[in-house]
């Protein structure tokens, strides 16, 4: 699935699932216990498509904070993720 969605963020035509699509990439790299790097390398990807709307920007930063934290190797991205969170 993790394939097949990166080839679907590359080559969509039209943006309009673009926040979707990197979002269930998210899910997926989870999901399938990927590294931190590429958790937290596809949830900054994903920002730009999340809005202004703080009810889906504050849960999501929380939400990777907590997936970077639980896994250990990404303490300073899990912190930065957090903060992000606590400024929104």
């Amino acid at each position: 699935m993790i394939p097949n969605l990166r080839s679907m963020i590359v080559n969509a035509s039209d943006s309009t699932y673009a926040g979707m699509m990197r979002q269930m990439l998210i899910r997926a790299l989870v999901s399938s216990n990927a590294p931190s790097k590429e958790i937290a390398a596809a949830a900054d990807s994903a920002v730009p498509y999340l809005g202004a709307r703080l009810e889906q920007r504050i849960p999501f930063f929380a939400a990777v904070a907590q997936v970077l934290a639980d896994r250990g190797g990404a303490n300073p991205q899990a912190l930065a993720f957090a903060r992000r969170a606590a400024r929104e």
